[in-house]
C-alpha cells in the first residue's frame, strides 16, 4: 500500500504527464491517458486531510490560497488569457470540501442526495474544472472507505460511461484505475501522514508548472 507521500507523488507526476501531452505535445493521448490517475488520487488525499485535520478553517483557507495563486497560470496555460471564467481545479477542491461536510454531518438520506445533485448542478453553472462528474466522483471517494473495492470500481465505471455519453471523453474511462493505488479497506495507517516539505511541493506545483509550461509553449 502506498503512503501519503508516495500517493501524492504519483498524483503529481500523472498530472505533469497529462500536462505535458495536453500544452507541448499536441493532446497526446498516451501521455493524457496516464493523467487521468491524477484527479481521483487528489481528491482520495482530499478527504483524508479533512478527516484529519486539526483546523478544518485552516485547510480550508489553504485551498483557497492555492486557487488565487493558480488563477493566472491555469488561465493562460488552458485558455491563453491573463483570466478566464473557468476555475482551476483548487476551486473545485474548496467545493468538495464544503460537501464532505455537509454529507458527514446527520442529516436523511434523501437530503444528502439532494445536497449532491444540488452541488453537481453549480459545479457546472460555475464552470469548476470537472463539472458534475468532479463532484460526483468526490462523493464516491468519501465513501470510500465503506465500499468494497470492486463495487467502487463498479461506480467508477458507471460514472465514467456517463461523463462519455455527455462530454465524448472517453479517455476518462482510465481514471478507474487510480482505485488500485488508494489504501485498502481499514484506510490509511497514521504513520504514513504526509510530510510538510510535501504539503508544501504539492500546493504550490500546480501553479508553477502550468506557468513553466506555458512559457516553453509560447
Amino acid at each position: 500500500m502506498f503512503s501519503r507521500n508516495q500517493l501524492k507523488l504519483i498524483a503529481i507526476v500523472a498530472m505533469l504527464i497529462d500536462h505535458i501531452g495536453l500544452l507541448l505535445l499536441n493532446n497526446m493521448i498516451v501521455l493524457r491517458g496516464i493523467g487521468r490517475l491524477a484527479f481521483p488520487i487528489f481528491t482520495y488525499l482530499l478527504v483524508d486531510g479533512m478527516r484529519n485535520t486539526r483546523d478544518i478553517g485552516k485547510y480550508a483557507r489553504r485551498i483557497l490560497f492555492a486557487w488565487a495563486i493558480s488563477i493566472v497560470p491555469y488561465s493562460l496555460a488552458f485558455y491563453g488569457q491573463v483570466f478566464s471564467i473557468h476555475q482551476n481545479i483548487y476551486l473545485s477542491q474548496f467545493l468538495f470540501l464544503g460537501i464532505f461536510c455537509m454529507l458527514g454531518a446527520d442529516a436523511p438520506v434523501l437530503a444528502k442526495s439532494a445536497l449532491v445533485l444540488f452541488f453537481a448542478a453549480l459545479a457546472e453553472v460555475a464552470n469548476l474544472e470537472y463539472g458534475w462528474y468532479g463532484v460526483i466522483i468526490a462523493v464516491l471517494l468519501f465513501y470510500y472507505d465503506n465500499i468494497p473495492r470492486i463495487e467502487m470500481l463498479g461506480l467508477f465505471v458507471v460514472v465514467n460511461i456517463l461523463y462519455g455519453c455527455f462530454t465524448g471523453n472517453w479517455i476518462q474511462m482510465l481514471s478507474t484505475m487510480a482505485v488500485f493505488f488508494l489504501p485498502g479497506e481499514y484506510g490509511m495507517p497514521e504513520s504514513q501522514r504526509p510530510s510538510r516539505a510535501v504539503s508544501i511541493v504539492s500546493y504550490l506545483f500546480y501553479p508553477v508548472h502550468l506557468m513553466f509550461l506555458t512559457l516553453l509553449k509560447m
